[in-house]
């Protein structure tokens, strides 16, 4: 440089001066462009993790929804099936046992059960349903009673369960008998009506009212068991209204009536109490007397 003219020194130097003040500006832009870039891909790359991060948690909220939906679906059918077993009758135990170990043998064994016990508990219903039926039929006899009332009526055919004989003095031996043909008679019906006793319309003609035959109880004409049958036909109803002492004098009226009428008495006179479970009074008995 130092054997070139002065003039032309001066024109490189300046010449290198700028060249190198574009070279360093150049350099100084793309430093700043690439700094520039750095940063733009760093921000890209934060936008993207955490547009990640919240699809990944916005998914696992929608998983979770789902998840409690389905329980509250789930939670919400147990319940109605609890309901339905507490309408069937189950104690919370029994309940308790079937959602612990749910399965089909179980839920059929449960369904099994429960329909036997409907059957039992239509049958104890219809049971009381005839009950109150004869009460009413009862009831209603004995509201239309009169003391020597004498009607002459068609029965059908009908069973008739008969004790042990009995003396008619209703002393202790009486009673055993009278027991142990509750006894039956709860065994056989389960509820059943009062039971009455009979006397043989021989012991009537001979004016002999203490020797009675036995107790008595009208069955059912199904297949359930029974002594005797009543068959159907003519009969005479009376009615005594008060203690027992008098019912020879209906009896004297049901034999005057027969021969009035032309009639002939045959078998057993059977008594029984119309109104047991509403009496007020002794004196307010009603006794009705059936003979064919």
């Amino acid at each position: 440089v130092q054997i070139l003219p002065h003039s032309f020194r001066h024109r490189l130097l300046i010449e290198l001066l700028e060249r190198i003040v574009h070279a360093g500006l150049h350099r100084g832009v793309f430093l700043a462009e690439r700094k520039l870039q750095c940063i733009q891909l760093v921000i890209v790359k934060g936008v993207f993790r955490a547009w990640r991060d919240f699809i990944r948690w916005h998914g696992a909220l929608a998983r979770k929804r789902r998840e409690i939906r389905a329980n509250r679906k789930f939670q919400a059918v147990q319940l109605e099936m609890i309901l339905i077993f507490r309408r069937l009758g189950l104690s919370i135990e029994e309940i308790w046992a079937y959602t612990d170990r749910p399965s089909d043998a179980s839920f059929t064994k449960i369904i099994k059960e429960k329909q036997e016990l409907i059957d039992r508990s239509v049958h104890q219903l219809l049971e009381v349903k005839a009950f109150l039926q004869q009460k009413q039929e009862k009831l209603a006899l004995g509201l239309s009673a009169s003391h020597g009332k004498i009607e002459r009526i068609h029965l059908p055919k009908r069973h008739i369960l008969l004790s042990a004989p009995i003396t008619g003095a209703y002393d202790e031996h009486d009673f055993s008998v009278a027991a142990d043909f509750s006894l039956r008679l709860k065994t056989i019906f389960g509820l059943y009506d009062n039971f009455g006793s009979r006397i043989s319309v021989e012991n009537i003609c001979s004016d002999n009212f203490n020797d009675y035959d036995c107790f008595f109880y009208y069955g059912t004409n199904d297949e359930r068991p029974y002594d005797a049958v009543l068959p159907a036909g003519e009969y005479l109803r009376a009615f005594s209204v008060g203690s027992w002492d008098r019912l020879k004098d209906v009896y004297d009226r049901l034999l005057s009536y027969s021969q009035d009428q032309g009639l002939t008495l045959t078998g057993f006179a059977y008594e029984e109490g119309l109104n047991e479970m509403a009496l007020r009074e002794r004196g307010d008995y009603i006794t009705m007397i059936t003979v064919a």
